[in-house]
């Protein structure tokens, strides 16, 4: 877990190698597990999970809150929306590519 400023906000960065349990149900595409996790464990919505290092510059490198991830990997809109409403603020957030969820919602990029 690494801690690091983003808006004057700590944030939590979680390893790829070592992501939240609503990550990796994200990644495995398990819904209706995702959704559980998110209503149980709404903090989870908030921690971001990356790979490549945090202050480096890194080829392949990136960053994503589950809202990203929901988006990206095709998610049901119900589970979109639980996401929102444990984390709002998730909508405003940019990956370090700058897009915001819907950025990647509107090109149906498949990047991570």
């Amino acid at each position: 877990v690494v801690g690091e400023e983003d808006d004057d906000d700590v944030v939590v960065v979680r390893d790829v190698n070592k992501p939240t349990a609503l990550f990796q149900y994200l990644q495995l595409k398990c819904w209706s597990a995702a959704s559980r996790r998110v209503r149980h464990r709404p903090r989870e919505a908030t921690i971001w999970v990356g790979k490549g290092g945090y202050y480096a510059t890194v080829p392949g490198k990136w960053k994503v809150l589950p809202l990203h991830a929901a988006t990206i990997l095709g998610a049901p809109s119900r589970l979109i929306i639980e996401i929102l409403n444990a984390y709002p603020d998730a909508a405003r957030r940019k990956d370090l590519n700058g897009s915001l969820p819907l950025h990647l919602a509107a090109c149906g990029l498949v990047t991570y």
